[in-house]
């Protein structure tokens, strides 16, 4: 079973038609990933991967039908409601 290794994100292949990638094998493009996905410290496995809901239409070609990213795709991590809330409590009050 895939799961994707975002934080916060729920994705797994068990009943989605989503795509997941490895990270790639590139030192520097791999950390800009571990970056993006704000996972630093993280121990990347092969089976860790990221879903493609974290990747922009512009960063796949699909040969034959098969989904695939563009070399240097780098993935991002929309702003959630969760990463405000904590903003928002973590952050000191105003009088």
């Amino acid at each position: 079973m895939e799961y994707c290794s975002v934080p916060l994100c729920t994705s797994s292949a068990k009943y989605s038609s989503l795509t997941f990638h490895s990270f790639p094998s590139d030192t520097e493009l791999r950390a800009k990933w571990v970056i993006n996905i704000h996972r630093e410290n993280f121990p990347i496995t092969s089976h860790s991967k990221v879903c493609g809901r974290h990747f922009l239409p512009h960063d796949f070609i699909e040969p034959c039908g098969l989904r695939r990213l563009k070399k240097g795709a780098v993935p991002f991590q929309p702003v959630s409601l969760y990463t405000v809330r904590c903003t928002f409590i973590t952050s000191p009050t105003v009088p």
